[in-house]
């Protein structure tokens, strides 16, 4: 009789360490999906901000006030920018389907949503890579 009271004494501590463990996970994910959005905002606005500069450094250089060393740091600049803008895009769709799983609401059809939203409104990296037009807004 002692061993199973102490048995059930151990279980019901495990239980409640799991549910402390859920509820901090879950606090944890929502704050870094919170992150998430605010560095892909300001990552959208570093795009349209390095993509003028190598504009102008372009210009500058068709004209001779620039060298061929400040064209290719802005592009470098450019892409870096899009890279850590395609990071936070996926930091932030990795981080919601784990709430969702930590929550208890993961489904089949999120991943169906986040299929169609990779397919019709979210431009891969080439896409906002275009040369031949300046990026007004990479959320598009």
């Amino acid at each position: 009789m002692r061993q199973q009271r102490s048995l059930v004494t151990a279980a019901e501590h495990d239980l409640n360490t799991a549910r402390r463990d859920v509820r901090v996970n879950t606090r944890s994910l929502f704050l870094t999906i919170d992150n998430n959005i605010e560095a892909a905002n300001a990552l959208e606005q570093t795009i349209i901000s390095r993509r003028s500069a190598l504009d102008a450094t372009r210009a500058g250089y068709e004209v001779g006030t620039r060298n061929i060393v400040e064209v290719l740091d802005a592009e470098r600049n450019y892409y870096v920018a899009l890279r850590d803008f395609a990071n936070a895009r996926y930091d932030y769709v990795i981080n919601t389907l784990n709430l969702k799983q930590a929550a208890g609401t993961l489904s089949p059809q999120d991943l169906v949503d986040l299929n169609n939203w990779l397919s019709a409104s979210a431009p891969g990296i080439e896409a906002m890579a275009n040369e031949q037009e300046t990026i007004d807004n990479p959320s598009q």
